[in-house]
């Protein structure tokens, strides 16, 4: 007897997070769509996560767990994809959790027409200690509520999807119902070594690659968890290789998608260089807060060789958000005094927010 195959597939890497599972668990759980599966995989937790996993197997049929060794968040979900049977899969981070309504209304926005279709809900950053009044609305995506297909896909979401300071549709790979095809056809996109931005990896080409796109109004239904013992910034020695990696990954994409396959007339190189531009604001702003030696040195290196000064003049970019405008000066006028100065004013940043 052929086994029944479930509407959606919920995965969740799992390391490290004994402390928020059972939340993160008992969310999916409590969902009021019921037919689903969940994908745990766990990536060589070193504490109780497993242990976790394997009793709430136990507990409910829809749960699987597979066990492998640390092989890093990527290679995790991806061995959930694998395992996976449902028609759509959705990814949830293993310290996040989901309001009881929230694959529901993801599933209702479906059109069950046969498109591949991507649906889009909104997210919320809470620091999770009680305080509601610190409970913040993230604006997910740029792209206004709606459902887009045909030349609105092409013109609003494809031909813009990267170069802008704000995303028009979030990249991350939380927070949409995919159809399945969508991920298993573009997981060869996936590079394992990356680290920052890993999710553009296979949100991007299947975004480029999908029929039909839908961004929920309201539906902030995924709960972001804060962690502010997380937030430490501390310097990240090989971002900008890493940065540079996802540079060469996310040029790979476009000119596969928009050149090889004809998904729209728009020039791939010209994107991938706007996006750029944004990318190394991360680059800049780890140099630049950090407190080693030669790093300032390292921000006014890194915009030279870059040629980020010409590329801001080629495209015109401009920055809204206060910290990426000052940014965006010290690439057009690099040079270790204005880096001295941009430090001093992350520092004086990061004391009022741990105030």
């Amino acid at each position: 007897m052929k086994e029944e195959r479930p509407a959606v597939s919920v995965i969740i890497p799992v390391y490290g997070a004994e402390a928020y599972l059972d939340q993160c668990i008992t969310s999916v759980l409590s969902q009021s769509l019921r037919d689903l599966e969940i994908i745990l995989v766990d990536d060589g937790s070193k504490d109780r996560s497993g242990d976790i996993c394997d009793a709430y197997e136990k507990k409910d049929d829809r749960i699987r767990v597979h066990h492998q060794e640390n092989e890093g968040l990527m290679r995790a979900w991806q061995k959930g994809v694998l395992l996976s049977r449902g028609a759509y899969l959705y990814f949830l981070d293993a310290d996040d959790w989901l309001e009881e309504g929230a694959l529901a209304a993801l599933y209702r926005a479906l059109s069950f027409s046969g498109k591949k279709e991507i649906i889009c809900s909104n997210g919320l950053i809470d620091p999770g200690d009680g305080r509601e009044k610190e409970r913040l609305k993230k604006q997910t995506h740029a792209l206004p509520p709606g459902v887009y297909e045909k030349e609105a896909l092409q013109t609003q979401v494809k031909e813009k999807i990267l170069g802008n300071e704000r995303r028009t549709v979030d990249v991350s790979r939380c927070m949409k119902l995919f159809t399945r095809e969508l991920i298993t056809e573009n997981v060869k996109y996936c590079e394992d070594r990356i680290r920052f931005g890993e999710d553009l990896n296979i949100t991007l080409p299947a975004i480029l690659s999908c029929e039909r796109l839908v961004v929920l109004s309201g539906h902030h239904d995924y709960h972001y968890r804060f962690r502010r013992e997380s937030m430490v910034h501390g310097y990240d020695r090989g971002l900008y290789a890493n940065v540079k990696l996802l540079d060469a990954v996310i040029r790979n994409i476009l000119q596969k998608k928009f050149r090889e396959e004809g998904i729209a007339e728009v020039d791939p190189s010209q994107m991938a260089d706007r996006e750029k531009v944004w990318l190394m604001t991360y680059v800049l702003k780890n140099e630049i807060r950090s407190m080693e030696a030669g790093t300032l040195t390292r921000a006014v290196r890194i915009c030279q060789k870059e040629q980020l000064k010409e590329m801001l003049e080629k495209y015109r970019l401009q920055a809204k958000a206060p910290v990426n405008r000052m940014l965006l000066f010290f690439m057009r006028h690099p040079g270790k005094m204005l880096a001295w100065l941009d430090r001093k004013v992350f520092e004086f940043y990061d004391q009022r927010q741990n105030a």
